[in-house]
């Protein structure tokens, strides 16, 4: 649904946006699950989840990092779904996101370093008003 909701957003230009399409999903899922249910099985969250697994050399990394990303999704998700989520926000996670063996690999052809614009995470946003407090 999340991909026909960015096609439909016009965020599809091709194979190079992939990657970024498949981190703004898995926020989605993360922003609205936090929300609405609970902490304990972010998608990639410090528990794990649906990012699999991380190699050793990244490991220390993506403790620290993903630990920040709790929290910052902790607080950004504090009084409810947000109005928007940061440009710098939205690139910072999607770091997080890269160094992670989720299925996405940048050298399978997986961009994350591109301009995107999250226009289905906006749309979500938007319409999950007053649906999730």
């Amino acid at each position: 649904m999340i991909h026909l909701l960015q096609v439909e957003q016009g965020v599809y230009s091709g194979q190079e946006v992939r990657g970024m399409m498949e981190y703004e999903r898995v926020l989605i899922d993360d922003i609205l699950y936090y929300a609405h249910v609970t902490t304990e099985r972010l998608f990639f969250g410090v528990n794990g989840g649906s990012w699999g697994c991380i190699s050793d050399e990244k490991k220390d990394e993506w403790k620290s990092l993903s630990k920040e990303y709790n929290s910052w999704l902790k607080e950004t998700i504090s009084k409810g779904l947000p109005e928007s989520i940061s440009a710098d926000d939205f690139k910072k996670w999607a770091d997080l996101f890269a160094i992670s063996k989720n299925g996405y690999p940048a050298d399978g052809g997986y961009h994350y370093n591109i301009d995107y614009t999250p226009k289905a995470l906006q749309k979500v946003l938007n319409l999950s008003k007053g649906c999730i407090k």
